[in-house]
């Protein structure tokens, strides 16, 4: 067992003053026999249906010759001394390793630092059955050489036993319990299988970089967990992605795509307010924003076909995270998303991606959907080595295509002539001056007036905020009296 796994695992026992629960590997008689593993049994905090199945394997290894022992009962033990509610059994896992020794003439004791490692992994308060799951059974599950088991596993495995140990007691894993927009998700889950699972199939070397983990770590501290919305597109359109892609692409690239994580959620947030039932037509029009299906080896698989490397998985998924920011900031919002999550799965280009993504960032927002719907397809008319010039254009032009018909060009508007001449009476009661042809309407009016009192702008820009988010329900008397001053 590396000196840095067993760092954290005595930071913790100080901290928690802990140091009973743990018990050595090398057990003596005093927990040998049935009676005494059934007493333990009883005090495991997880449920019986979990417990009991544990110990009859525990009781059918002990009666096996020893050179055929898989070494289960210092798992046991360990298990049922920190067990929580919930916590599952790790046997079925264990089993399966052991089938592969079994097809390959491989000796029981093969195991026996695995399990070793897995008690110092549960004495640390992480469940070895989430462990073995997310984390262990990916890396070796599909190995069948289990003369390197050790020398090509272990060391790695440590490395992120001891990054994980160190994530769980920092922002969002410091917690038994994660709440996301009042569901609560058990943090040994969330931690391992969104945090864990990106990294096991990466070699020792790789995760040895101390640069590297003290990155992972603090870019992870960053993410909240705390929306529910935000999770579920994360998971169907990122996290589930950057697991299949595990040891296959660059360590460089793992982080930057969770780094645009805390953009994402926080897009999610400033769009919803508030917690969102997604259900019915609302669960159509979200389950259209996903750029990938739920089983991603199907899609991964037509990709590859029309020749993608998992770098360009990498630049489409990009590409699709930067729309989704910038069409969350929008007037837009989530309406587009769907339109745009079918265009990439249709079109299956990283370049073409990566050019929508420079538009849509470009383009002005001031038309609603139309305007974001009008020039894509434009664009996508056009020829791709005429892609740059054209997104340049647009952005020369002020985030419009010159060609756009500007509806206020077609169609005047004669409520805004009375408008503007509304505006011009009040900024004349105000002593505000307006030039005879300036286009002089209630923002213009509303912008100077904060200029000429700065102690209404502040009420002002407030009210704008508040009533945009739609937290004027929660105006009090005194704030309507103030208002009603202007």
């Amino acid at each position: 067992m590396s000196k840095k796994f067993n760092s954290y695992r005595t930071k913790i026992v100080k901290e928690t003053n802990a140091e009973s629960l743990f018990i050595p590997y090398n057990t003596d008689v005093s927990i040998n026999g049935n009676r005494t593993l059934k007493e333990l049994a009883k005090q495991a905090a997880a449920s019986e249906k979990q417990v009991m199945p544990f110990l009859s394997a525990v009781e059918l290894d002990e009666s096996r010759p020893e050179e055929k022992k898989i070494g289960l009962m210092p798992l046991f033990v360990a298990w049922c001394r920190h067990s929580r509610p919930g916590w599952l059994s790790p046997v079925p896992y264990f089993s399966a390793l052991n089938n592969i020794l079994i097809k390959f003439v491989g000796p029981s004791s093969a195991m026996a630092p695995f399990i070793r490692f897995m008690v110092d992994v549960t004495e640390s308060g992480i469940s070895p059955h989430t462990f073995m799951n997310y984390v262990v059974f990916p890396r070796m599950g599909q190995d069948h050489n289990w003369r390197r088991w050790e020398a090509n596993h272990l060391p790695a495995l440590e490395e992120i036993a001891a990054l994980m140990i160190r994530m769980k007691q920092e922002p969002p894993f410091d917690r038994d319990e994660v709440v996301s927009s009042g569901r609560k998700f058990s943090r040994d889950i969330l931690l391992l299988k969104y945090a864990g699972r990106p990294l096991c199939r990466y070699p020792a070397a790789v995760l040895e970089n101390r640069t590297f983990l003290d990155s992972y770590s603090e870019l992870w501290s960053r993410i909240s967990l705390e929306e529910l919305f935000s999770l579920n597109f994360l998971r169907s359109n990122l996290f589930n992605l950057i697991y299949v892609l595990s040891g296959k692409i660059d360590i460089q690239q793992l982080t930057a795509l969770i780094r645009r994580v805390p953009d994402i959620e926080r897009a999610f947030r400033d769009q919803f307010s508030e917690q969102i039932d997604i259900a019915g037509r609302a669960r159509n029009s979200y389950e259209r924003m996903h750029l990938y299906s739920a089983d991603i080896a199907a899609p991964l698989d037509q990709r590859r076909v029309k020749g993608f490397t998992d770098y360009d998985v990498v630049e489409e998924v990009s590409a699709y995270l930067d729309i989704i920011h910038s069409l969350m900031r929008s007037n837009a919002g989530i309406h587009l998303c769907g339109y745009f999550a079918s265009l990439l799965k249709a079109r299956k280009d990283p370049v073409m991606a990566h050019s929508v993504a420079r538009l849509v960032e470009r383009i002005h927002d001031n038309g609603g959907m139309q305007i974001y719907l009008w020039h894509a397809r434009k664009m996508l008319a056009l020829n791709k080595i005429d892609y740059t010039r054209y997104i340049e254009n647009v952005e020369e032009n002020g985030g419009v295509d010159p060609e756009y018909p500007d509806p206020a060009s077609v169609f005047r508007d004669i409520r805004l002539d009375y408008d503007q001449a509304d505006a011009r009476r009040i900024a004349g009661r105000l002593g505000i001056e307006v030039g005879e042809k300036e286009n002089f309407g209630y923002r213009t009016l509303l912008e100077r007036y904060c200029v000429l009192r700065p102690e209404a702008g502040e009420l002002v820009n407030r009210f704008r905020e508040e009533f945009a988010a739609g937290k004027d329900r929660f105006w009090d008397q005194t704030y309507l009296e103030q208002l009603d001053g202007l």
